[in-house]
């Protein structure tokens, strides 16, 4: 609201987006300048973490998801993330689609098994499992092994699939770092795991 209330200009001027204001701008509260928020949030319905090093033009912003797929609309790739810091550092392919579909973990930075993707049809097994935020740094987890099996379509082979990630955040000197890790173990051998990185 404080967003909306400071820019200019203040309203939704493109008719199609009308009702985004509708559903989410609520006069009756007070606006609270986001500058004085923690710059890391963490929804833990759609398993999403977004964090910045702090407000200003020129920070940093890593996001990183690993939720339930309840939607044809929702993304294919748990455990998927991305870092921006000036320009995409680490991208989601969509950002650079005329369409902006591009669900699949090789588009978003994430782990495909033998090919393709999660499972499509539903999954409610996906969580962030652990989110620790420090000046120094941020500390995630997440497990997604439900994501690749589906009776329906006869995927049975993700016994464990766990993802981690470290992000040391920019020090005196100014480098910061990311540290990925995936564990991705099989019910049976002939399985392939393939990790994907956009840069």
């Amino acid at each position: 609201k404080y967003w909306l209330d400071t820019i200019t200009p203040s309203r939704c001027t493109h008719p199609s987006s009308f009702w985004e204001e509708f559903l989410w701008y609520r006069s009756a509260l007070p606006g609270i300048d986001y500058e004085t928020m923690v710059p890391v949030h963490f929804n833990d319905g759609a398993g999403l973490v977004m964090a910045r090093t702090d407000w200003g033009v020129d920070a940093t912003m890593l996001c990183f998801q690993c939720g339930p797929i309840i939607s044809g609309h929702q993304d294919f790739a748990p455990g998927m993330w991305g870092l921006f810091k000036g320009d995409w550092q680490v991208a989601f392919a969509k950002t650079t689609s005329h369409s902006g579909i591009a669900q699949d973990p090789w588009d978003n930075n994430g782990i495909s098994i033998d090919g393709h993707g999660a499972n499509p049809r539903g999954d409610s097994g996906s969580k962030v499992l652990w989110v620790e935020d420090k000046p120094e740094y941020l500390h995630l987890a997440a497990s997604a092994h439900t994501a690749f099996n589906s009776e329906q379509q006869g995927w049975n082979a993700v016994e464990e699939y766990y993802r981690e990630l470290m992000w040391l955040k920019p020090g005196a000197d100014g480098r910061q770092f990311v540290v990925i890790a995936a564990r991705v173990r099989f019910r049976e051998a002939g399985h392939v795991a393939v990790w994907h990185l956009n840069t």
